[in-house]
């Protein structure tokens, strides 16, 4: 017996691991840098610039952007001291080999600066990486029979899911130049450029996907006057992807990741710019609503039939879930100047309570600031923040990020204001039991001369009426219509019903 399938084509997520890598190297202080006396904070950004699959591993290389602030008995104020640590880790697991494409969310673990002596310094850094493939998945689904006929009766069932069905990734770069506000104190130097990607906002024009988003810079100076100064300002960009079978019911997640910056001063008569090069790689997931009807059951009312069921699994997509939880430190009075350098989340744990889940973290900040005699010196602190989730969640995938961090002075207290993101992976594994195969004895019809034409028997309450009509070879209208049962009616489990065979 001939069967139509549906072919279901998807995305499915392999891995999901964590892994870490460490990197040291000496370095030797460039001609043009004063001597080391003190080092005050080392701040490092991790930048991914490639990820190369093949059959044994997957490699992600990249660099770690390490800023070095130091004192120095050469020169007063405070100096900076810009290094690359390249890295390369290699994960060995043949599971990432069928895999279109890799999504690598990663953080800093360490990074540490040690002078050796006032000419050379030593560096390490630790970034982790948190590993989710995405291979084609195809799975072929009982949808109907190729002849249908009336002595075949078939039951069907409804499945309801979101697939991610597209996974599209592009890298681009831009180059811009900036104005700074005449009003600021000109810069003399830039001692530290930080850049945080924000969430972009994704939109479907026709078979193409327009990504809008910005990154926000952070940028510490010391200014001609050798003061300490800070600016910030916010980075437009977009862009458009090339996608197919878009509709109004596609959703969609987009990853931002920065691979390249490149932040330098511009001197001019009169006016001073910020040259601004960035390189980023976009990874957008597209997510398409999925409702099929499939073959569940199936029998003939004239011959006998076995059929073959297999249980289909498919992964069940939706955007991430973001929660927010705002927090806020107070800390130490007497800075004459303060800047957050460094505002970073641990891993997450769940657990549940009465309403929920309840998700923490712990928050680990860095602060540069001028103390009461105008030295530089580092504060680093800890603290954890809960957030509270109206629903049932393990801490597998969930991350958190610090993605609004502030530094706000109220009279004499400064205080520390943070916006804590957790992200909850909307994925869940949904099985249905197909009809993958039927065998059928079309030889042996049954003429009916050895079955009666009528049976009379009480319904059992766990019965339907399809178990009983596919038990004795006739079909349910058959049934309702000869106990004048309408199709809504709840079957009777008190009173004896007819069971007709089908002519």
């Amino acid at each position: 017996m001939e069967l139509k399938f549906d072919n279901i084509l998807c995305y499915e997520a392999i891995g999901n691991m964590v892994t870490t890598h460490e990197e040291s190297m000496e370095t030797a202080i460039p001609e043009y840098c004063p001597d080391v006396a003190r080092i005050i904070d080392t701040i490092g950004q991790l930048k991914i610039r490639s990820k190369a699959i093949n059959e044994e591993h997957l490699t992600i290389s990249g660099t770690v952007r390490v800023s070095v602030l130091y004192s120095s008995e050469e020169s007063a104020g405070l100096r900076s001291l810009n290094l690359s640590v390249p890295f390369m880790c290699t994960v060995d697991d043949k599971r990432f080999a069928r895999c279109e494409s890799v999504r690598v969310d990663s953080r800093l673990l360490l990074v540490e600066a040690k002078p050796v002596h006032s000419r050379k310094i030593s560096l390490r850094v630790i970034p982790e990486f948190h590993i989710t493939g995405y291979a084609r998945l195809t799975q072929p689904l009982c949808c109907d029979l190729a002849e249908p006929s009336e002595d075949l009766q078939m039951q069907k069932a409804k499945m309801s899911c979101q697939l991610l069905t597209q996974v599209v990734e592009k890298a681009f770069s831009f180059t811009d130049e900036m104005a700074l506000d005449t009003a600021m104190e000109p810069i003399e130097d830039i001692l530290l450029d930080q850049l945080t990607m924000q969430t972009p906002s994704v939109q479907a024009v026709g078979d193409k996907i327009v990504v809008k988003g910005e990154a926000a810079l952070s940028v510490l100076y010391r200014g001609e006057n050798q003061q300490l100064c800070r600016y910030e300002t916010q980075i437009p960009y977009s862009q458009i992807l090339e996608a197919a079978d878009l509709n109004d019911t596609c959703t969609f997640e987009a990853q931002p990741q920065l691979t390249e910056s490149d932040i330098r001063l511009i001197r001019s008569e009169g006016n001073s710019e910020l040259g601004i090069s960035l390189g980023i790689s976009l990874l957008v997931y597209v997510f398409y609503p999925c409702e099929k009807e499939y073959l569940s059951d199936l029998y003939s009312t004239r011959y006998p039939t076995q059929i073959h069921a297999q249980q289909l699994t498919l992964p069940d997509f939706r955007p991430c879930m973001t929660v927010h939880e705002e927090s806020m430190q107070r800390l130490e009075p007497g800075m004459r100047f303060a800047n957050l350098t460094d505002c970073s989340c641990g891993s997450v744990s769940a657990a549940s309570d009465d309403a929920g889940s309840v998700l923490r973290t712990t928050v680990h900040f860095k602060v540069l600031y001028l103390d009461e005699e105008g030295t530089p010196m580092c504060m680093e602190r800890s603290f954890e923040v809960a957030c509270k989730y109206g629903g049932e969640v393990s801490g597998d995938g969930i991350t958190a990020v610090c993605r609004a961090a502030t530094l706000q002075q109220t009279g004499n207290t400064l205080e520390l204001h943070v916006t804590t993101d957790f992200t909850l992976p909307q994925m869940h594994l949904m099985s249905i039991t197909p009809i993958t195969a039927v065998d059928a004895d079309q030889t042996a019809v049954d003429s009916g001369e050895r079955r009666p034409s009528l049976i009379l028997r009480r319904f059992r309450p766990d019965e339907t009426m399809w178990e009983v009509a596919k038990q004795y070879q006739t079909t349910a209208g058959a049934i309702r219509e000869a106990n004048h049962l309408e199709e809504a009616d709840a079957l009777p489990a008190d009173i004896m019903l007819l069971i007709p065979r089908v002519r």
